[in-house]
């Protein structure tokens, strides 16, 4: 999977690689390529739930690119602005959980969208929580140290 937002944190695109898309690297790899509207939710599901039914039945990896915006900037001491603003008005740069809410009005299941989006707040506010209870680690009792082994850096169990 990669989400295409089109630059890679204020890059854009067609200044970091020659190929005018990313599904262009799955011919580089010799495998499936398959693009999408990164902010179509259902689409989403179809494409990516394709993909995995092909790499299941022996087909090889799938590359899936979705073509979409970071809505917001890379952290928070970026503020986007380096996005081209006809860009951002453009689909590309819709909000994949405003469409799908539209669509869910649209077809009367307003209210399960409702009580799926309360549900989903409530879940992520109870981690949270659970989390910011949990003591912070101290990295001097951690029992694990950092080695190089021909080359490569790997993190080993202290013995």
């Amino acid at each position: 999977m990669v989400a295409d937002n089109g630059y890679a944190y204020s890059t854009p695109n067609q200044r970091q690689y020659a190929c005018t898309d990313l599904l262009e690297r799955a011919k580089g790899y010799g495998i499936e390529g398959h693009g999408l509207d990164g902010t179509d939710p259902e689409l989403c599901l179809e494409v990516v739930g394709r993909a995995v039914q092909r790499a299941r039945d022996g087909a090889g990896p799938q590359l899936v690119v979705g073509r979409l915006l970071r809505l917001c900037g890379h952290g928070e001491h970026d503020d986007g602005r380096y996005v081209d603003e006809k860009l951002r008005s453009s689909s590309r740069g819709r909000d994949c959980l405003v469409v799908m809410e539209e669509k869910m009005k649209t077809r009367g299941r307003g209210r399960d969208w409702e009580k799926w989006k309360e549900e989903a707040q409530q879940e992520v506010e109870e981690v949270v929580a659970e989390v910011s209870a949990e003591p912070v680690p101290d990295p001097f009792e951690e029992s694990w140290r950092a080695t190089v082994t021909e080359g490569a850096t790997e993190a080993l169990p202290e013995e």
